[in-house]
């Protein structure tokens, strides 16, 4: 969550009304941002993409739900091992996100692959929400392009165009300072919302 908050106050998407952030590493997931503000949901996993049931026929996932996309589809550690295995050697995520810098044509197709199977459980996400962006995990650097265009082939295939016109889809600007930014904002306003409503702004344990 937190470096999807800090893409939303300072990195790709300062000024978007309604966004969505999807992070790839190290785990599939998404926040979730409504009028500028953080959407949580009722019991505060709002977002669980990973979790969202893409194959009625797929095996058990650790939530007991059948077919997710995290089991469908390997993310993080086991996105390099998929790339790695098909190239017939070893890698780590920084080799592969300079192999799809360098225009590696496997490596940038397994991505582009990798962005239509995340596509397919927001495509009725999209349709109902109307986001005006969506913005991919910063993690990947050059490596979310491909992904992003992947994303953008299906999402417009499987989306109204009234929904998919008004939709940008671009790769987050920020990396290695994403979570403390993102926690470090997010505190704030916290901290922020705890003194407006006139509640003790601190927990007696962090002052």
């Amino acid at each position: 969550m937190w470096p999807h908050w800090a893409k939303r106050v300072i990195g790709a998407a300062q000024g978007a009304h309604t966004a969505v952030y999807l992070s790839v590493v190290p785990g599939f997931g998404a926040a979730i941002v409504i009028g500028g503000r953080l959407f949580r949901g009722a019991g505060g996993i709002a977002g669980e993409l990973g979790h969202v049931s893409v194959r009625d026929d797929g095996d058990i996932c650790v939530c007991g739900c059948r077919g997710c996309l995290t089991i469908v589809r390997r993310n993080g550690p086991g996105l390099v091992e998929d790339i790695a295995t098909a190239l017939g050697r070893p890698l780590t995520l920084d080799e592969v996100i300079s192999l799809a810098a360098e225009g590696d044509v496997p490596v940038r197709r397994w991505l582009t692959d990798l962005g239509r199977t995340m596509a397919h459980p927001l495509t009725g996400f999209v349709t109902m929400l109307n986001p005006d962006l969506l913005v991919v995990d910063s993690a990947l650097g050059p490596a979310a392009e491909p992904l992003v265009d992947g994303l953008r082939d299906t999402l417009e295939r499987r989306t109204p165009p009234m929904v998919h016109q008004g939709l940008d889809i671009r790769p987050g600007r920020l990396t290695t300072t994403a979570i403390s930014t993102g926690a470090a904002v997010l505190a704030a306003q916290r901290y922020v919302e705890r003194l407006v409503s006139g509640r003790t702004p601190l927990s007696p344990r962090l002052r």
